[in-house]
C-alpha cells in the first residue's frame, strides 16, 4: 500500500480539498525498478486512480502492469455499502493473492 502523492496541500478532509498545484507524487519510477513482480496497481477510489494518471502513468508504460480502479474504503464514500466495497476489493485482490 502506497500513497500516490507525497504530499499535497488538502485545507479539509476530502479528496476533493486536494490543490492539484501542490501535488508531489511519489518515486514510482524507482518504486517499480525497485519491485519488477508488481503485476497490479489497485486504486482506493477515483481519486487516486485519477492523480496516478495524471503524474504517474508514463513511469510503467515500458512494463505490462494492470490497473483497477476501486471503490473507496473511505466513509465519506457511502453511494456504495461496505459489503459492495469488500466484494469488489476481494473480486481484484484474490486472484493476484492467490498466485502466491
Amino acid at each position: 500500500m502506497w500513497d500516490v502523492l507525497k504530499s499535497s496541500h488538502r485545507p479539509g478532509s476530502l479528496d476533493s480539498d486536494i490543490r492539484i498545484s501542490s501535488a508531489q507524487p511519489n518515486d514510482f519510477d524507482e518504486f517499480f525498478e525497485q519491485h519488477p513482480a508488481i503485476e497490479l496497481v489497485a486504486f482506493n477510489g477515483k481519486k487516486a486512480e485519477q492523480m496516478f494518471n495524471r503524474f504517474v502513468d508514463s513511469a510503467i508504460t515500458p512494463r505490462k502492469v494492470e490497473q483497477i480502479g476501486l471503490p473507496s474504503t473511505s466513509p465519506a464514500y457511502a453511494a456504495m455499502p461496505f459489503s459492495g466495497k469488500l466484494s469488489a476489493w476481494r473480486k481484484a485482490l484474490l486472484p493476484v493473492l492467490e498466485k502466491e
